[in-house]
């Protein structure tokens, strides 16, 4: 049984808030520093397109270019080792999608958007789906969450494992 999605109406601030938190970049004249809940996978985000012109730098933290329609290209990590050779080329549209994805799949994350706006995991479980559909990285993430049933299982083969260990060890002497 497949979910439908609905679309999900979010303010243009709340969509640049999740932008700056999960990117964060901020320049001086002297350095550029890198601070975002992302940069971990994600690197980078170019506008490509926009009905507006943006002021400032960087680019997402103005919330006029999430009133209307825009595209922009991220920058990725494709295995999770730092190679930043992934690129996904996302619109306006994709943000709505990705929106659709946090409330339906991740609704006390989403929430925690509409309320807050600046969580740093949120912003990251954001970006996440934006890129790759869905939550890859994090606690969230099937195959990496500690209680997740696949982690359960190994840790109940591991720990079985050790029993057997112990059991041939004490059988020795």
């Amino acid at each position: 049984m497949t979910s439908q999605l609905t679309e999900v109406d979010v303010c243009p601030q709340k969509i640049r808030d999740q932008f700056v938190t999960a990117l964060g970049q901020r320049r001086t004249p002297h350095h550029e520093y890198r601070w975002g809940s992302s940069n971990y996978w994600l690197y980078e985000a170019t506008l490509l397109r926009s009905d507006v012109k943006p002021t400032g730098h960087p680019w997402y933290a103005d919330a006029r270019v999430f009133e209307g329609p825009f595209e922009a290209e991220l920058q990725f990590d494709l295995k999770y080792d730092g190679d930043g050779a992934g690129r996904k080329r996302i619109t306006d549209a994709d943000v709505q999608r990705g929106l659709e994805v946090m409330a339906r799949d991740h609704p006390r994350h989403f929430r925690d958007m509409m309320d807050d706006g600046s969580d740093p995991d949120v912003a990251d479980m954001f970006a996440q789906i934006l890129v790759h559909g869905k939550v890859v990285y994090g606690c969230e993430a099937p195959k990496h969450c500690p209680y997740s049933p696949a982690m359960l299982e190994w840790m109940d083969k591991v720990i079985a494992d050790g029993k057997k260990i112990v059991a041939a060890a004490q059988a020795k002497k």
